[in-house]
């Protein structure tokens, strides 16, 4: 969302002791989506009258979105930033909410040497204003070019502080997900100024576990699961790699003339350490840049890994000589061609005009000639060109492909109302033409040397080095007559990186086709390169972690499965990454339970890497076997813990309600078991909503514990105790969920049609015939024909959407899902990866199939 970076030589005059930002003097308030609805933006703004606090001065810098200046406070006269937000510029509901998360992370991190301090937020009718500290030393790059001496200890002490910046957010739950060295600035001009990071635009809260699909971030930086669309932290640790490589050589180690190039080459991973200055270079420093920039983000270094790294650990060890000119001039080259493209978006940005989306909606409606509410590919490219921006089919595909991830070939409106107003915004020639005539000032037609000189070095920062000016034109003067024609120019701006990148929608637009390109090229090591790494989430408001999917030995153990074949699965569970294994009392009658406890024991597992629970109700023929009585759940325990052969079990369930035991009697015998030490946590089963609430409300009477966790049936075709009847339970008592029968008994695999259960499927045994007969209705035989082509759109199996269906919903822990064979388990693993791929759409298009989504009652929303 912009820095607030201070570049005082370049800046205009002040004109005024307390300048108005010029958008403000204008009378005539250009309008757009969001600026015609005045929308509110911020949660709790300090005021909406930041010119009674602060004095605006000058323009320190600008982006798409807004303008940043210098300010003072009235009462104090002590100068900070303030980023001037327009919400004309907001064009879009994705615009609004990167302005209101950019300010609830920077309000959420902690003060912090390295991090730019926040001061506070101002909102009113035409602009957000984001105040913060003032930096005034420069960027990452300029000290360093300044200096003119550059040692690789000197890159070390660099990149401490950038790692302990990533820290610091990992910690508190940000990842920054566009670390680069233009985000770095220095505090000031000292000698020991404290480097800062200062844009958090595209930021992001996350929890320990969770995945992310949304393409963002800068191509040279950007970490190959990005591209995957299933990510987590560990993206901030390949980007700051990234940074490392450009410190130690001058150069990023991914290049190629096009963002699709560098796309291939991050995804390739190949990495150069052989050029100069790679032979000078410690193996240390070698060995960490290797280490982060893995391919595979589970093995990649941890940023505490990363300062724990020998290089860093002993960075005072590490020689104290200049890297080679080689180094400094590549350093230079780069910072200082990107600083030239940089200057060339900036005049493209302040010349991108507003638009009016009411017009693109009837636009729409009269595009979409068939009146289905979608624009084809047709539709798409003949409408374009009846906006005045007749696009290549190539354009019109990548156009189609952004807005329509999931593949279906078309594009609803919202989806239209994004793209085109951006499309239209930056869809020819006309701004970048602006932009050289801005930089050709004495009307020549090209740019010449001494034009170029003025707009790289109009600042204070670093030498005036005119061998880079040099370096610059020869790189980018194809007919080599020494000055940039504006053909030469504009092949420029499409190297490395587009310059259309100057609007955020139209990089996510690019970004996001390309990632669909790239899913569809066999030839590329997208999917499949690495296995699914389990993810682990808690158990409710409790601190016990379970792998978010889970095995469960319901009808397999003891009804189809030896100890044999058990230990086979259970490792084949345990090496990918399950740690959550259930049971109870009544499967196989007792059996299960001791086939589990004699395969765990074979194994050799340690107990303590491994979660275990079981179920009490149904232990035996008498009157007293069975039940949530006190002798029952003491006794059922105990013999529990008999057939499994441990101490203990982490979590024991009462597998149903029993309407003949009063609750309080049941609760204080879970506490008596868990105070004996024979379990950690107790929840239920097929509890309601109003009983898990009474054990709730006498746990709290009685200062015991209450229910962390209960275990309901929950997939596609049943879900409305999980997402209607315990809404109330998981803001008020924290509950978890452990579900169960994810594939539907396997009517969710798809194998199942009417009259054909294959032989060796669940339905075929003899005690499953009558469930086939209730479950294998037309019109749930319709609901999973209609749920195929989803699954084939995304490129995979029915079963692992549905698994990953339900593991998506924030409320459940973990999904148990069963099998018998390893093959299964190793497909099942797989759903971890579809998840990503839930995008809002596609999980539309899911409800449109199933039609199964219970209405929230009136007092939960």
């Amino acid at each position: 969302m912009g820095g607030c970076i201070s570049n005082p030589a370049r800046l205009k005059k002040v004109r005024d002791a307390n300048l108005i930002p010029k958008r403000q003097q204008s009378t005539a308030v250009r309008r757009s989506a969001t600026h015609s609805r005045q929308i509110t933006i911020l949660q709790h703004p300090a005021s909406d009258r930041i010119h009674h606090k602060y004095r605006f001065g000058r323009e320190l810098g600008r982006g798409e979105f807004g303008v940043t200046y210098q300010c003072a406070d009235t009462e104090t006269g002590a100068s900070f930033a303030c980023k001037m937000i327009s919400k004309s510029k907001l064009r879009t509901e994705v615009d609004v909410e990167d302005v209101r998360r950019e300010v609830e992370i920077m309000r959420h991190l902690p003060r912090h040497p390295n991090i730019v301090a926040f001061r506070e937020a101002y909102e009113d009718k035409e602009a957000v204003y984001l105040v913060m500290e003032l930096c005034e030393g420069g960027e990452l790059f300029d000290k360093i070019v300044a200096k003119g001496r550059y040692t690789e200890r000197a890159a070390a002490e660099i990149f401490r502080t950038i790692l302990q910046i990533v820290q610091v957010c990992h910690e508190h739950g940000v990842i920054h997900r566009d670390l680069k060295p233009e985000n770095f600035l220095f505090a000031n001009k000292n000698e020991d100024a404290a480097l800062k990071a200062i844009d958090f635009g595209l930021s992001i809260f996350f929890e320990p576990g969770q995945r992310f699909s949304e393409i963002v971030g800068s191509p040279y930086y950007m970490a190959p699961e990005v591209l995957r669309r299933n990510y987590g932290p560990e993206v901030d640790v390949w980007s700051a790699g990234v940074i490392l490589y450009i410190l130690l050589c001058g150069v990023p180690p991914f290049w190629a003339e096009t963002e699709e190039g560098i796309a291939h080459a991050i995804v390739r991973g190949v990495i150069d350490f052989e050029r100069d200055p790679w032979p000078r270079v410690s193996p240390e420093a070698k060995d960490l840049v290797k280490s982060m920039l893995d391919q595979n983000p589970y093995s990649r270094s941890t940023v505490s890994e990363v300062l724990e790294h020998p290089w860093l650990q002993n960075a005072k060890k590490i020689p104290d000589v200049p890297l080679g000119e080689n180094v400094m001039m590549r350093i230079k080259q780069f910072y200082l061609m990107n600083k030239f493209k940089k200057k060339v978006l900036r005049v493209v940005a302040d010349n991108l005009p507003d638009q009016e989306v009411e017009k693109l909606r009837s636009l729409f409606h009269m595009m979409d000639t068939d009146k289905n509410g979608n624009l084809s590919f047709e539709e798409v490219k003949h409408g374009l060109n009846k906006m005045g921006y007749p696009l290549a089919d190539s354009e019109v595909q990548m156009i189609i492909d952004a807005a329509d991830v999931d593949g279906n070939g078309t594009i609803d409106c919202n989806e239209f109302l994004t793209l085109s107003i951006h499309v239209k915004k930056i869809g020819s020639d006309e701004h970048l033409h602006h932009a050289f005539k801005f930089f050709d000032k004495n009307k020549t037609g090209y740019i010449e040397f001494d034009e170029l000189r003025a707009a790289l070095f109009e600042d204070d920062h670093g030498p005036k080095n005119e061998q880079v000016i040099h370096d610059i034109i020869f790189d980018v003067d194809l007919d080599k007559d020494g000055r940039i024609g504006y053909e030469e120019f504009k092949a420029m701006m499409c190297t490395g990186m587009d310059w259309k990148m100057a609007s955020r929608q139209y990089s996510k637009a690019m970004l996001n086709a390309l990632s669909v390109r790239l899913f569809k090229d066999k030839s590329m090591p997208l999917l499949g390169i690495f296995s699914p790494k389990m993810q682990y989430k808690n158990l409710g408001r409790s601190g016990l972690k379970v792998s978010q999917l889970s095995y469960g030995a319901w009808v397999s153990f003891g009804n189809q499965l030896d100890v044999k074949d058990a230990k086979s699965l259970l490792q084949c569970c345990r090496d990918h990454g399950v740690n959550f294994f259930d049971n109870a009392e009544v499967y196989a009658n007792g059996r299960a339970e001791e086939i589990m406890g004699q395969a765990i024991r074979e194994l050799g597992w340690k107990r303590s890497d491994i979660v275990i629970s079981t179920k009490l109700f149904w232990g035996g023929p008498g009157p007293n076997d069975k039940g949530l009585s006190r002798k029952h759940i003491v006794e059922g325990t105990k013999a529990s813990l008999k057939r499994l052969d441990m101490d203990y079990v982490d979590v024991i369930l009462c597998h149903r309600p029993d309407l003949s035991t009063p609750i309080e009697e049941t609760v204080r015998a879970m506490n008596y078991v868990i105070d004996k030490g024979w379990a950690f946590y107790w929840g239920t089963s097929e509890w309601s909503a109003q009983q898990i609430t009474e054990a709730w409300g006498i746990a709290e009477r009685l200062d015991l514990v209450g229910p962390i966790v209960e275990q309901p049936e929950y997939n596609l075709l049943s879900r409305h105790k999980v997402e209607s009847e315990y809404l109330p339970l998981y803001s008020n008592y924290g509950l978890g969920l452990t579900t169960w029968s994810p594939l539907a008994s396997g009517v969710l695999t798809g194998k199942y049609s009417r009259g054909n259960i294959p032989p060796d499927s669940r339905f075929a045994l003899e005690n499953y015939k009558n469930l086939a007969t209730r479950s294998l209705v037309d019109d749930v035989l319709k609901k999973v024909d209609g749920l195929k082509p989803i699954a084939d759109e995304l490129g995979v199996p029915l079963s692992q959407l549905a698994i990953a269906w339900c593991a998506s919903n924030p409320n459940v822990s973990t999904v148990i899902t069963g099998a018998t064979k390893e093959s299964q388990i190793q497909e099942n693993m797989k759903a971890i990866n579809v998840i990503p791929l839930l995008t809002p759409g596609v999980m539309e298009k899911i409800e449109t199939v199933i039609q199964s989504k219970p209405k929230r009652p009136d007092s939960y929303r």
